[in-house]
């Protein structure tokens, strides 16, 4: 059948097939516009039909379209606002440390790498699941040298031979992957893990003079730092110009984690519980987080670009769980976003190496990011 269009009044012919018309004419109906919309009615003549067939046809108006175009979008805005607004970074280290001191801090990563025996019970913290085991459940430095990020950063800038320094380093699983190599932990017990030299520090207080390293890297270690800009400064003073920073948080921590939302069954929770049990699939997808992260990230790069001067790293702090170990990151303290990291960067003059254009650094999603101090 060929569609025809016809203005009101208009005649034509439908063709429904090569041997067969017959003679259209659009006239609109008496009772003209209906809700919003015109009805037409289509009077269709055959010569085989002794009494024409008439059809009506209801045709919204393009303005309806609209309106309902309009609301969706209006809607959406309203929920982009005001996700925006609820998780808009707005810790700085001057307001930090609301849940956690540096004593806790360091009491807990002192627990977490003590021998490994159960503790008897006291009034202190008992963890279920210490921070020593996943350092041990890493695979080795040279296990698989392609896949491994850290060597290939080693690798890639020639490295080989250089001054490193490994910030929060554990139980020193890649204490091998360099031959001049510091590991530094917030955990003076991780000493007996080392062959190599060890120092027992803090990631906000390096106990090293300026211009000492030629490379750094931390891995999955600021997400756990109090005041995590103390820690950039420090890092950035200690490098030497055109120094190479490997920084590989995880990267906008969940503020559910710590209670096991994810994880722990609906009976273990209460009717709140099991509301935001069930809210987290929605809020863990793509969609939803892209409907604040990308204003938020809009709105800090103005912020950088219009006031020209160095900007003051921004993060959402977190209430760590240092009793029960229910998922990755339920002892975070902060949760950051890798783009914020590389404003920090940039806007000290920096520069960030593996995403060299802005529009890939606003689109960053996960992973490392490095960093080549220019100072």
């Amino acid at each position: 059948m060929q569609v025809v269009s016809l203005r009101t009044g208009e005649k034509g012919q439908l063709c429904l097939s090569p041997t067969s018309r017959i003679d259209v004419c659009a006239t609109r109906d008496k009772c003209g516009r209906t809700g919003g919309a015109w009805v037409y009615t289509l009077c269709i003549q055959d010569p085989n039909m002794e009494i024409p067939a008439r059809v009506s046809v209801m045709i919204f108006r393009p303005s309806i379209l609209r309106r309902a175009a309009y609301a969706v979008f209006i809607v959406f805005l309203g929920v982009a606002i005001t996700l925006t607004a609820l998780h808009f970074p707005r810790t700085t280290d001057q307001v930090a440390a609301r849940f956690i001191t540096d004593a806790d801090y360091r009491r807990f990563y002192e627990h977490a790498y003590a021998a490994r025996k159960a503790m008897a019970a006291t009034n202190e913290t008992v963890i279920e699941k210490s921070y020593e085991v996943r350092a041990d459940s890493a695979p080795p430095a040279d296990s698989n040298v392609d896949a491994d990020p850290v060597q290939a950063f080693v690798r890639d800038y020639r490295l080989g031979h250089k001054r490193i320094l490994e910030v929060g380093s554990g139980a020193g699983s890649l204490q091998d992957v360099v031959p001049n190599y510091t590991g530094l932990d917030i955990s003076a017990s991780a000493a007996r893990f080392y062959r190599k030299p060890f120092v027992q520090g803090s990631a906000t207080e390096l106990p090293f003079p300026d211009n000492s390293f030629d490379a750094i890297w931390t891995i999955n270690v600021l997400e756990h730092v109090p005041r995590p800009e103390s820690a950039l400064y420090e890092m950035r003073r200690v490098l030497r110009p055109n120094g190479y920073l490997f920084l590989s948080p995880a990267w906008q921590c969940r503020s559910w984690a710590a209670d096991g939302y994810a994880v722990r069954p609906y009976s273990d929770f209460g009717f709140v519980g099991r509301i935001v049990k069930a809210s987290v699939p929605v809020r863990d997808s793509v969609l939803y987080r892209l409907l604040y992260i990308a204003p938020i990230r809009a709105l800090r790069l103005s912020c950088a670009l219009f006031s020209q001067q160095p900007t003051v790293f921004r993060y959402n702090e977190l209430e760590p769980n240092y009793r029960h170990y229910w998922t990755s990151d339920s002892d975070a303290v902060n949760s950051m976003d890798a783009f914020e990291a590389i404003l920090w960067f940039r806007s000290r003059g920096d520069k960030c190496l593996n995403y060299p254009n802005l529009l890939q650094q606003f689109t960053v999603k996960h992973g490392a990011v490095v960093i080549q101090i220019r100072k």
